[in-house]
């Protein structure tokens, strides 16, 4: 299954997040760690500097804007969460040389598996970031990342919901994916 623009930059951002906490591995939190960027995965004007086309840009905002108004229904402060999350991985013991390729853990690859069966199920032919934040909320060992009502600073509010309110099964599909 094909990958969208907005995973291809979110995984950019996951391994920067994992290189820079000196993680193995990239792990599910670092990828909802790059999701949630803020503003500069949403403006048209810093996408300019990833994607030239305008088309793949208006897709990426899409895709992210499903992340963003889940978290902003629930009242996340989206930078709260970040921080919440580096601060629950903590610090690894796994310095990165320059130009080290950092692969994902097991359970970043069972998610992604997950992601693309539902991206499957949805009917469409390609993984969008919406279905990877799906189903990392919905995976069991990803309770450090459903923040719904502390504002994604609070340990004791962080268990997975069996159904996340107010999300359909499918995501919305940003369109001009090329």
């Amino acid at each position: 299954m094909n990958h969208s623009p907005g995973i291809m930059l979110i995984w950019r951002f996951a391994v920067m997040e994992a290189a820079k906490s000196e993680h193995e591995f990239i792990e599910p939190e670092h990828f909802v760690q790059a999701m949630t960027r803020g503003e500069s995965l949403t403006d048209d004007a810093i996408l300019k500097f990833v994607a030239g086309d305008k088309a793949v840009r208006e897709a990426m905002i899409a895709e992210f804007s499903v992340v963003h108004d889940v978290l902003a229904s629930r009242q996340v402060n989206t930078v709260t969460l970040r921080r919440s999350l580096r601060a629950r991985l903590g610090k690894g013991n796994h310095p990165h040389a320059k130009g080290e390729t950092l692969h994902r853990s097991e359970r970043s690859r069972r998610v992604f598996a997950a992601a693309k069966s539902m991206a499957k199920d949805c009917g469409t032919g390609f993984l969008q970031v919406g279905h990877l934040f799906l189903a990392i909320l919905h995976d069991e060992n990803s309770s450090k990342v459903t923040p719904w009502s502390s504002g994604g600073d609070d340990e004791a509010e962080m268990s997975p919901p069996a159904v996340i309110p107010g999300v359909a099964a499918c995501p919305p599909v940003a369109g001009g994916i090329p």
